[in-house]
């Protein structure tokens, strides 16, 4: 043999040895794979997640929807929808943006329980001329909506659980003439200003006037650029005004402006009310710098609403309309 051919046996043989090794590697790798893959899906089988658990014993999917003006309220009503939603096979979801800066529209807060192709809605509108179209998911089947809040003769919503504002006007009165407010600020935003607050107003005009008496209101509505635009105009506000009241008509406003009293020494001269309650406000009302919380009981609202849902979603009837529970939440009975 010559020494060309023995070199390329050697070659060949080397080569024949490495495709074997491969092989067998590859062979044992497959093999280890195979053993742990086996004991991981045995395992799973055997310890089902309680996430999946938890979607399987539910058969309707609701998300609770709300703008970040009415953020604080909405999770409010999700806490009372989630303490009877699993009894009723409900699985629900809060959908709110969790900033001023990625707040969207209403239209926008339902196109995701569109594509998220829910069995129902529960939406915190404060807006009594909101008008909606018709929700229905990808596939155009039309989702059930129920109201929280403000009810709208422009929705189709299949129920509401009302805190109007003209209702509340009746409950705001009887807490004025309680703490001795004789004429009245109120404070609101733009996203509550509409229709809501001519209500409130009118509603208290006409319950002072059963008394044959009057009540002057002064309107101020906060639609600023910034936070610091916004912190200036309550301060000029509340330094400039001749009322001894005033009523703030959302707890974020009701916050700022027990905070403005305190910078501007007013809390001593001004009654400040606000409608409706967050942890917040409830400390203000302790510490005595806001005098009274019109408010209905939210987390309950947030049962009925998923009540009546529930009862849509199962049965094909609701009660279109059920009227919140009100409350005046005063330093005596603050918890």
């Amino acid at each position: 043999m010559t020494a060309l051919q023995h070199s390329s046996a050697e070659v060949t043989g080397k080569r024949t040895r490495t495709i074997l090794l491969s092989i067998i590697g590859l062979v044992t790798v497959a093999a280890v794979f195979t053993v742990v893959f086996s004991a991981r899906l045995v395992t799973a089988m055997q310890n089902p997640s309680s996430d999946t658990a938890g979607s399987d014993a539910a058969t309707h999917f609701v998300v609770v929807a709300g703008t970040w003006a009415d953020h604080g309220i909405a999770e409010q009503v999700y806490r009372g929808v989630q303490s009877v939603a699993p009894s009723l096979n409900c699985a629900v979801e809060l959908h709110v943006p969790s900033t001023s800066a990625q707040d969207v529209p209403v239209s926008q807060l339902l196109e995701y329980a569109s594509f998220a192709c829910a069995d129902g809605v529960i939406l915190i509108n404060s807006d009594e001329t909101l008008a909606l179209t018709p929700l229905t998911d990808v596939h155009g089947t039309e989702i059930p909506l129920i109201t929280v809040g403000q009810w709208s003769a422009s929705n189709r919503e299949i129920s509401c659980i009302s805190s109007n504002y003209y209702s509340m006007g009746k409950s705001v009165v009887r807490a004025l003439l309680q703490h001795q407010v004789d004429s009245l600020l109120i404070i609101s935003d733009s996203s509550h200003a509409h229709n809501g607050v001519t209500s409130l107003s009118s509603s208290m005009q006409e319950s002072y006037n059963s008394l044959g008496a009057t009540l002057p209101i002064d309107i101020c509505i906060v639609d600023t650029p910034s936070p610091f635009a916004t912190d200036d105009l309550l301060r000029k506000k509340i330094s400039e005004t001749d009322a001894d009241g005033v009523l703030c008509v959302t707890p974020e406003l009701t916050s700022l402006v027990a905070q403005t009293l305190i910078d501007t020494e007013r809390s001593g001269d001004l009654k400040l009310l606000g409608l409706y309650q967050t942890e917040r406000t409830r400390e203000y009302v302790q510490k005595g710098l806001v005098a009274a919380l019109i408010t209905p009981r939210i987390e309950l609202m947030g049962q009925y609403a998923i009540e009546e849902m529930a009862s849509y979603l199962t049965t094909g009837y609701c009660n279109s309309y059920r009227q919140g529970v009100m409350q005046l939440v005063e330093r005596s009975n603050v918890q």
